[in-house]
């Protein structure tokens, strides 16, 4: 791999921002009253999100934060439930991925894209390796924010 740019990764960010049909979960214990749960259907039985949609899953935390753990088996039953709608997570905690995963996991859901962030050369050096490893069918690497210049060649 190459060195990438800061024009490079704010290229990166901004596709990511701009992708269309965004649906944020939202963990039970954060939920209002004005919240969609992703399985909610209409009375015509079809689905509140309908098929196709993204849905950017702890969008203003980490999917994998400690704290999640308690409610993170609920998210997994959602994409389990809904394959027809595709979710992204973006993570800086990829070493507790093993730990997180359902028993279902196998080499990674078709509908699940894991993100993981990379914001200097140390945190290259140390997640790259494991992120590589993970048994994820859909994978982005963020750098940002972008700290310093990083050198994917030797990780």
């Amino acid at each position: 791999m190459a060195v990438i740019s800061l024009v490079q990764a704010v290229s990166i960010a901004m596709f990511i921002v701009q992708m269309v049909n965004m649906v944020r979960i939202v963990p039970l214990w954060q939920r209002q009253r004005s919240s969609i749960c992703l399985c909610s259907k209409k009375k015509n039985k079809t689905y509140k999100i309908p098929s196709g949609n993204l849905v950017y899953t702890c969008f203003t935390s980490d999917f994998l934060v400690e704290d999640a753990d308690e409610w993170r088996p609920e998210a997994w039953e959602m994409m389990r439930l809904r394959q027809d709608l595709h979710f992204l997570f973006i993570t800086k905690r990829i070493d507790r991925l093993k730990d997180c995963l359902p028993s279902d996991w196998g080499e990674g859901y078709d509908n699940v894209t894991i993100c993981c962030t990379m914001e200097n050369q140390d945190r290259i050096d140390y997640r790259l390796p494991i992120y590589k490893a993970a048994p994820i069918k859909h994978k982005i690497i963020i750098c940002e924010p972008l700290l310093s210049r990083i050198d994917f060649r030797e990780s």
